[in-house]
């Protein structure tokens, strides 16, 4: 296929924004609700970045990069959903293993790609900026006590706690919402790119 690659990013925008605005308005920062919406975010992502790297024009590297991206994000996303419906039980320890693994392993998969592609195609720019995002998310993820449980106050005087799920949900709501922007910036930019730098994002065949 030789389809160009804005769509793909801008697309891919679509399930961070729904995830962001779901935890945003969401009075529930549980670990259910984090593994359900990180499995519709990881699945849905992983199928269009495999998508997305098979349909569209660029180097054969970030074929394989966005189907090896692709599959780790719907495995992760598959095991989420069975997690919450099969397991007696889920701890907070593992939200924040599936969700700092994927981060891990994704962020660096992106991360490689834009690196390798340096020059040659367009988005390379892109994919050095959410692999290293997601790397980052991954790291913070890693410095959340487990047993972590603050008294707070919030609007009105009402107390609560700052607990692990909290902010490990928080954290997935900030990180869908930064990328979201950035896809959809970084998709209109690629399209409305002047065409000498367009042309960097055709496939070269080597």
């Amino acid at each position: 296929m030789n389809q160009p690659y804005w769509p793909v990013l801008i697309v891919r925008a679509l399930p961070a924004l729904v995830i962001a605005t779901v935890i945003t308005f969401s009075a529930d920062h549980s670990v259910i609700l984090g593994l359900v919406l990180f499995g519709i975010f990881a699945a849905s992502t992983g199928i269009i970045v495999a998508v997305g790297g098979v349909r569209t024009a660029h180097p054969r590297l970030v074929t394989t990069l966005s189907l090896i991206h692709g599959v780790v994000g719907v495995v992760a996303g598959v095991v989420s959903i069975l997690l919450v419906l099969l397991a007696s039980s889920v701890s907070i320890g593992m939200l924040i293993f599936i969700l700092s693994a994927h981060a891990a392993v994704t962020g660096f998969v992106e991360l490689y790609a834009g690196l390798s592609t340096r020059g040659v195609f367009a988005a390379s720019r892109d994919w050095v900026f959410l692999g290293g995002i997601t790397a980052l998310f991954a790291l913070a993820l890693l410095f959340i006590p487990l047993e972590l449980r603050d008294p707070v106050k919030g609007q009105h005087g009402i107390e609560g706690y700052l607990t692990a799920p909290v902010v490990a949900v928080g954290l997935l709501g900030a990180y869908c919402a930064i990328i979201a922007v950035y896809l959809v910036i970084a998709g209109l930019s690629l399209k409305w790119a002047p065409t000498s730098s367009a042309a960097n994002a055709a496939e070269r065949v080597e």
